[in-house]
């Protein structure tokens, strides 16, 4: 080597001995902070830890959580600490061993409180307090502020924490700010965590830290269920790695740090976190037991649970509307597709429920049960007869050749289009059961329609007519049952519903579809129950509340308008009709007809982009009627006169002692031809369609789902699962990227309270309302399935 550069050599080897020097004087003099923690990248901290890493995190947790840790080898050995978290909070009590300022060990008790909170969309914001408690003087009046900001996506996470934020002075020496950058990304899968991670000091720069080698690198996976290993490398030749076996909720695992390939430290680690574990010694075949009513809710949950393995649906004399009984049919189908098994036990059931579970892998009926596959039943009851007993006069005017929801009052039997309404309903809905139950068990039409008009069937009877593989007592059904699958969890649908979700995504998906119910009779005011008759009540104030706040909700990307509705009155299907072409304007709208969405309901519904309904709904009946009763006659049978003074010739046109008139039918039959024309127009403008055609289709003319499709008035036939995929197509979501279901409109705890008495808001509509206002109501007409 050249003196020249010998002497280049040594002034940068002085430099270098001379920075260290001071390196090491000041980490001498930093305090130990707290106990050896199982290291996580700031960017994908999650669970207990995440008050140590990131308490930013914490805004994202959603069940509670724990965690206890003990050092069992090397640095750290017989400390102990305690960590809790829960949504938004953290709090951990750590304590270890240090030394004093004369190099005696010393205990020392470390108490940390955390929180973090959501700034707007994905940004979090996060901070921690840690105080220390000690016999020596200089822990004892130690704190330490912790901060940091994350953005976290589905597959992406991105950190900035800035550690001794206070600087705080330990042994005279200010302890510098530590920042730290942090990245991780999940490449496509829950199973795999990539992060990369940058320390500086704020007395350095980048470049300098980075050639200090203050950067690790990471990975986090899970091989197999329950298993998760992690390993990280450090710059300056450290490495450490973990292992957490989970027993149900429960994780057991061990962190090992290592050091110029020597083990360095160990802690071993007890967790338990609600929302993170599924268990490596869990069964992973399951078997969920439920009800039709435990099915509408557990089948979104099960058509994407690859734990379960099978399904069991117990009948047992639900009543449900023909199109609930033909979406469960087609969700039990699709199930199946995806290699699950579907049996049905029957206990009692009707012509709906066998038409759902007929085309199940297994089913078996107590031989005592019943089976009730007697076709289909249209009763509608008509109360004309018994008001003119009563002296009531009902008069009654509307508009639309078909509509006929006035009749039960103004009739005492059927007008003749009514009956070839519910003719051509009942033909249309009977054929659409025979066909998907003949499919199922293979046999013709004929077939079919000779099992229907023999039942119905006790136990051994269905199974030898071919409509069951046996008859089984319920614990023989469970018995057979569990042959087919014996490694299995059988659970019952209320217990699975009960069980949290093993969610390994960081955050739930961003995008969300509000699903607005819409149930019932709609009314003016806020939506109700009527306790006692269990009636429902669609207020167009909640409807219309929860409309405009999805409209003006980012993270809604489009609204499903859920209908189970016949109608109401003509103000409210229009304010919320205003309020749906509103929110059109912002996002997309999608319309979901259950059971019925007829008349007022679909008034609403035509306001959509889109709407979609099952084969066997309820919809149509475009038309208006009103009405009034006088009960004048009837209060003068009792003994009770009524004398009327009027000012202004109509002043008793709507008053319940006015006598019936020709003056209040031709009024109230120009009103309701002029609701009439509007409710053309409202359908024609919102479905593209011209009046014309519009009309055509109208006249209170009452459809099923697939005739309705066919006059131009459903675009699509599907249920709330097909609902929502239109809705994410009009809103440019890809197809199989998951969205987060919002139910609107939310009821507050008072207002549950109040839904279960008596008054709320003035009490309850009653018939009087109802009668004197202008309805788009569909007949009350009730088929038994």
């Amino acid at each position: 080597m050249k003196p020249v550069e010998m002497s280049i050599f040594l002034r940068r080897a002085a430099v270098f001995c001379c920075v260290w020097a001071v390196v090491c004087a000041v980490r001498a003099e930093e305090p130990q902070t707290g106990v050896l923690v199982p290291y996580s990248s700031a960017a994908s901290a999650e669970g207990p830890l995440a008050s140590v890493w990131n308490p930013a995190a914490l805004a994202l947790r959603r069940n509670g959580s724990a965690a206890y840790l003990r050092g069992l080898q090397g640095i750290g050995s017989r400390d102990d600490a305690f960590y809790l978290s829960g949504r938004g909070f953290g709090a951990a009590l750590e304590l270890y061993s240090a030394q004093d300022a004369d190099g005696n060990p010393v205990n020392v008790r470390k108490t940390v409180a955390a929180s973090g909170g959501r700034i707007v969309g994905d940004f979090y914001w996060g901070a921690a307090r840690s105080g220390y408690s000690s016999k020596d003087p200089d822990y004892d009046k130690l704190a330490v502020w912790d901060a940091a900001l994350l953005l976290r996506r589905r597959w992406t996470a991105f950190s900035v924490s800035a550690n001794a934020l206070n600087q705080p002075v330990f042994r005279g020496v200010e302890t510098p700010r530590r920042w730290v950058v942090s990245a991780a990304v999940r490449p496509f899968t829950d199973r795999a965590t990539f992060s990369f991670e940058m320390h500086k000091r704020s007395d350095e720069s980048f470049k300098t830290a980075w050639e200090r080698n203050r950067y690790v690198g990471g990975i986090e996976m899970e091989p197999i269920e329950g298993l998760r290993l992690a390993a990280h490398a450090y710059g300056d030749g450290e490495f450490d790695a973990r292992a957490v076996f989970s027993l149900g909720y429960a994780g057991i695992g061990y962190h090992q740090r290592l050091l110029d390939g020597k083990a360095d430290g160990g802690v071993g680690t007890i967790v338990i976190d609600r929302s993170r574990f599924s268990g490596m010694f869990q069964k992973r075949r399951r078997v969920v037991a439920a009800s039709p009513a435990q099915w509408k809710r557990a089948y979104w949950r099960i058509r994407l649970d690859e734990q379960t393995a099978a399904v069991v649906l117990k009948l047992n004399g639900e009543r449900m509307s023909p199109a609930d009984w033909q979406e469960m049919r087609a969700q039990l189908n699709e199930i199946q597709r995806q290699g699950k098994t579907v049996a049905a036990y029957i206990q009692e059931t009707g012509t709906g429920g066998y038409w759902a579970v007929s085309g199940a892998d297994l089913i078996l009926i107590d031989p005592l049960g019943e089976l009730r596959l007697t076709g289909l039943l249209a009763q509608s009851r008509y109360y004309k007869a018994a008001l003119d007993k009563l002296k009531i006069d009902a008069q009654f005017v509307h508009a639309g050749a078909y509509k006929s929801g006035h009749e039960p009052y103004s009739r005492t039997e059927p007008s003749r289009n009514a009956a070839e309404n519910v003719d051509a309903t009942l033909d249309d809905l009977f054929e659409q059961m025979t066909a998907d139950i003949g499919a199922a068990r293979g046999w013709t039409p004929e077939k079919t329609a000779e099992k229907i008009d023999n039942a119905p069937y006790f136990g051994e009877e269905a199974a030898s007519a071919g409509l069951a593989h046996g008859a089984a007592s319920p614990r023989e059904a469970e018995a057979r049952l569990r042959k087919r699958f014996p490694r299995a969890v059988w659970t019952d649908a209320s217990a699975y519903l009960n069980e949290p979700q093993t969610r390994r995504a960081w955050v739930e998906p961003r995008d969300k579809i509000a699903a607005i119910q819409l149930r019932g009779t709609m009314v003016d005011g806020e939506s109700m129950v009527n306790p006692f008759t269990n009636a429902r009540f669609s207020g167009s104030a909640s409807i219309n509340r929860a409309i405009r706040a999805a409209a003006a909700d980012p993270d809604v990307k489009a609204i499903v308008v859920d209908i189970d509705s016949g109608g109401g009155l003509v103000t409210a299907s229009e304010s919320i009709w205003r309020a749906l072409s509103e929110a059109r304007q912002h996002k997309p709208v999608v319309a979901r007809i259950g059971g019925i969405g007829a008349s007022g309901a679909y008034h609403a519904a035509s306001a959509a982009d889109a709407v979609v309904a099952l084969p066997a709904s309820v919809t149509g009946s475009i038309g208006v009627y009103s009405g009034r009763v006088s009960a004048r006659a009837f209060l003068e049978s009792l003994g009770i006169n009524v004398h009327l003074e009027k000012r202004g010739e109509n002043a008793d046109l709507f008053s319940l002692m006015a006598d019936p008139s020709e003056r209040w039918s031709a009024t109230a039959q120009r009103q309701v031809d002029q609701m009439y024309d509007h409710f053309i127009r409202r359908v024609s403008e919102g479905r593209g369609m011209s009046v014309e055609e519009t009309a055509a289709a109208a006249d209170g003319r009452v459809w099923t789902g697939r005739q309705a499709k066919e006059v131009g008035l459903v675009d699509e036939l599907g249920g709330m699962l097909e609902a929502v995929e239109k809705a994410k197509a009009l809103a440019g979501i890809p197809s199989g990227r998951r969205v987060k279901i919002e139910t609107l409109p939310k009821p507050t705890w008072l207002q549950r309270f109040l839904n279960a008495a008596l008054e709320k808001a003035g009490g309850f509509p009653d018939a009087q309302t109802l009668m004197r206002r202008r309805a788009l109501a569909w007949e009350p007409l009730e088929i038994l399935f």
